[in-house]
């Protein structure tokens, strides 16, 4: 399959009836095989709800959703979903917490796959840590080194970078580069800011207008160009 993601016609809702409110309206999206794609617009925009779908845990209330030919299964799909708050278990280690994916699907990891990750995220000295004694920048990179610990076919992000500080967050998109460098696979990432989608992504989504909405598809285009669009929007 040449498409490592494609959505047709495809709508979420959340509650039922009169009550019921609508995150996504009948979207259409096709995500290449080994590409970096940025889904980018402001908050409230459905680019969340959207990533819930394609990582399968919640179905969509119409349309179709494939991956890699597949309706989303995980598994069967290696997905790895690193969510906004990073999704650690306090009570267990850094280790363990970077380990948990491929012990809930009773894999083995290569122990010198799991140093190889462990030395390029800079986590060896926190091994033994629990997440509550990490900075923002540190659990972000132990939610990284878990989703590559995977191999994934498909790497889901969900606003891995806004939780930092502009320092931190400038050193974890070069970070972020080289990992998808030393070990390639398809990224859908969600952000709200424009420096991030254009530094990070081959290939722009802007969502906006009505929910879930796509207004432009974008190849490599600056920063500039994706604040101009979304200015517009707002």
């Amino acid at each position: 399959f040449m498409e490592a993601l494609t959505a047709q016609h495809l709508s979420l809702s959340y509650g039922h009836g009169t009550n019921s409110t609508l995150a996504v309206e009948d979207i259409n999206l096709r995500i290449p095989r080994g590409e970096i794609c940025a889904l980018a617009g402001s908050s409230g925009s459905g680019k969340s709800s959207l990533m819930r779908v394609f990582a399968g845990l919640m179905p969509p209330t119409q349309g179709v959703v494939q991956i890699f030919g597949e309706v989303p299964n995980p598994k069967r799909l290696r997905l790895a979903f690193v969510p906004q708050n990073y999704g650690l278990l306090a009570w267990k280690r850094v280790r363990e917490n970077i380990l948990l994916p491929a012990h809930l699907g009773h894999d083995i990891v290569d122990p010198d796959f799991f140093e190889e990750i462990v030395h390029v995220l800079g986590l060896n000295t926190l091994l033994r840590r629990y997440p509550q004694t990490l900075s923002g920048g540190e659990r972000q990179r132990v939610a990284l080194a878990r989703a590559f610990v995977m191999k994934p076919d498909l790497l889901l992000l969900d606003e891995p970078f806004s939780a930092l500080d502009m320092a931190t967050a400038e050193r974890s998109y070069a970070l972020f580069h080289s990992l998808l460098e030393e070990f390639p696979t398809t990224c859908l990432l969600v952000t709200h800011n424009p420096r991030e989608a254009a530094l990070l992504a081959d290939h722009v989504l802007l969502i906006g207008g009505k929910p879930g909405e796509i207004i432009a598809d974008l190849h490599s285009p600056s920063e500039q160009e994706i604040r101009n669009i979304l200015t517009k929007l707002a």
